[in-house]
């Protein structure tokens, strides 16, 4: 492709707290923060034209991106022998995207885009909870953000009739656990635990499959698992 660029800060913090003899309290949180960027290179792109089912939403899009942008983008058609020819127009319309067989795309100050971000890398991510023991009680809530992120080079805000292309939009899931120790006559150590995952049941988009394949994965789902641990 080229050159890339990628930026990073990640902050974490923790707190202890011990409110009597018999509390603990544990406070964390963590930030991540991305900032992407293609500095410089080329891409050749056929499946955006062979692969991928566009709604009008997207080929609006890229119709936009083009428009705005003449000089990144050098386009290709089919001629009437069927052989593929550039296509030298300065401003596109719907039916020309149409008949588009593919393109190349430049990055770059020198005639290039130069806002392009890289696909997943979310440029927020923040994870923050507590766990707490009592006794022999323990037990911890958690959240999780995870802010859009594209999911190609082309960088589509809108989504694609088939899922392929797309920006993935913002997610917040939460988390807890409980954990309880029994101890029988010192010889039976018992531990009775319930997780939770995702309690909100938020069905994010976790990601595209391939164009080939052209579809979202789907991820969240709320799970709760229950189970008792014995040793002796």
């Amino acid at each position: 492709l080229g050159v890339i660029n990628v930026q990073g800060l990640e902050l974490a913090t923790g707190l202890n707290i011990r409110p009597s003899k018999d509390w603990k309290v544990h406070l964390f949180a963590n930030a991540c923060l991305l900032q992407s960027q293609v500095l410089q290179g080329e891409m050749l792109d056929r499946d955006l034209f062979s692969q991928v089912v566009h709604n009008s939403a997207t080929k609006a899009e890229f119709i936009e991106k083009v428009n705005a942008n003449p000089q990144a983008y050098r386009l290709f058609t089919a001629n009437a022998q069927g052989e593929e020819v550039p296509l030298n127009k300065e401003q596109i319309e719907s039916a020309d995207f149409d008949q588009l067989t593919k393109v190349l795309v430049k990055f770059g100050a020198a005639a290039g885009l130069q806002d392009t971000e890289l696909p997943y890398t979310p440029p927020l991510s923040l994870n923050a909870g507590f766990n707490a023991d009592w006794k022999k009680l323990s037990l911890g809530v958690s959240g999780h953000f995870v802010s859009a992120q594209y999911t190609e080079f082309h960088n589509f805000t809108t989504e694609s009739a088939d899922g392929a292309i797309g920006r993935l939009p913002a997610f917040f899931t939460v988390d807890a656990f409980v954990n309880y120790d029994i101890e029988i006559k010192s010889k039976v150590r018992m531990n009775l635990f319930l997780n939770g995952k995702n309690l909100t049941n938020n069905i994010y988009r976790a990601s595209r499959l391939n164009r080939a394949t052209s579809s979202i994965f789907p991820a969240g789902f709320r799970q709760l698992i229950f189970g008792l641990n014995v040793q002796i």
